[in-house]
């Protein structure tokens, strides 16, 4: 069975939290979506949902980095020719999108046909999004 996991950005504390036993999320058939904290109902605490601009959802995409670590999109991966790309979800699949110096250079490759790219996570548009600018 696939693994459905999320991870959310909360923009106002600049932090990234991931979905386990203690952070729950839940996704209505609209796809208004919220993120929280607690396991006790009197107790729990709203962490990041669709009502705010500056919060993002990201998925896990079911596969790996050469080094193990988990693929979300969003996520910005290095090719073993030093090539960096950003995982996005579009048209129902996720696809890997170079980020490159020029407009006219970029490409999108479909995630799962690039699977077998020795590949390592680097980072994430929101943690780290200095790496964006240092390729642009």
């Amino acid at each position: 069975m696939r693994e459905v996991e999320f991870r959310a950005w909360n923009g106002d504390e600049k932090k990234m939290y991931y979905q386990d036993n203690f952070h729950w999320f839940a996704i209505s058939g609209q796809g208004a979506w919220l993120m929280w904290e607690g396991i006790d109902n009197n107790k729990r605490k709203i962490i990041a949902g669709c009502g705010k601009d500056e919060d993002a959802i990201m998925q896990f995409t079911t596969l790996r980095d050469k080094n193990g670590k988990k693929i979300y999109g969003e996520d910005l991966i290095r090719t073993y020719i030093n090539l960096i790309f950003i995982v996005k979800f579009t048209m129902g699949a996720f696809w890997i999108e170079w980020i490159s110096k020029s407009e006219s250079e970029d490409t999108a490759l479909q995630l799962l046909s690039a699977k077998n790219i020795s590949s390592v996570v680097i980072g994430n548009r929101y943690e780290n999004p200095e790496l964006l600018e240092a390729v642009k």
